[in-house]
């Protein structure tokens, strides 16, 4: 075993214990992370989220609230509290 760390377009082909998602949702368009959620509940036993979660604006789209696509795809948030680290940051643990 160990630590795999994959670029994205091998991400859907293997099966994980733990993905982790740092700073990046909230910057994608809700079906593209819809699409990392549904890959996620089929090959990741757990996902653990760290993310901002303020939904500003940027120039394409608002950003992301990580649980409500979450809600959306029927992925369950069992874990949620303030990141310590960063404020505004929220650190959330789904498990498919």
């Amino acid at each position: 075993k160990g630590v795999n760390i994959l670029p994205y377009w091998k991400f859907a082909e293997s099966g994980f214990d733990l993905t982790l998602n740092v700073d990046s949702f909230p910057e994608m368009s809700d079906a593209t992370v819809a699409d990392y959620l549904e890959t996620i509940k089929k090959n990741s036993k757990a996902l653990l989220s760290i993310n901002r979660e303020n939904g500003g604006a940027v120039k394409t789209h608002t950003h992301n609230i990580v649980r409500e696509v979450a809600e959306r795809v029927g992925l369950p948030c069992v874990s949620r509290s303030p990141f310590w680290i960063l404020n505004n940051y929220i650190e959330e643990l789904y498990i498919p």
